[in-house]
């Protein structure tokens, strides 16, 4: 459910920003009440997550949010936070 797109394509890929992308699969996870792609294939997920729009969080939540959230989504990894220290710096103003 919270596989990071370089994951699905080839696992030698994934480093530390590709738990990055699942942080912001469990963020989506806990303010939705549901995964981000709701395919019953395993496979069907991972191309999901590989290739498909990530989706919005839900209406009422603060525009702040949306912004961390599609940066630790960004389907390619030079387009996550550098690293959990700067995801968490741009997390902590939301809290």
């Amino acid at each position: 459910d919270y596989t990071a797109p370089e994951q699905a394509r080839d696992a030698r890929a994934a480093d530390h920003r590709s738990d990055l992308y699942s942080l912001g699969c469990v963020l989506y996870h806990c303010l939705a009440g549901k995964t981000p792609y709701d395919d019953p294939s395993v496979v069907g997920q991972m191309v999901q997550h590989a290739t498909g729009p990530f989706p919005r969080l839900p209406a009422g939540c603060p525009a702040g949010l949306q912004a961390v959230a599609d940066r630790l989504t960004a389907k390619a990894p030079a387009d996550r936070f550098p690293d959990a220290t700067a995801a968490l710096a741009a997390l902590r103003p939301l809290l």
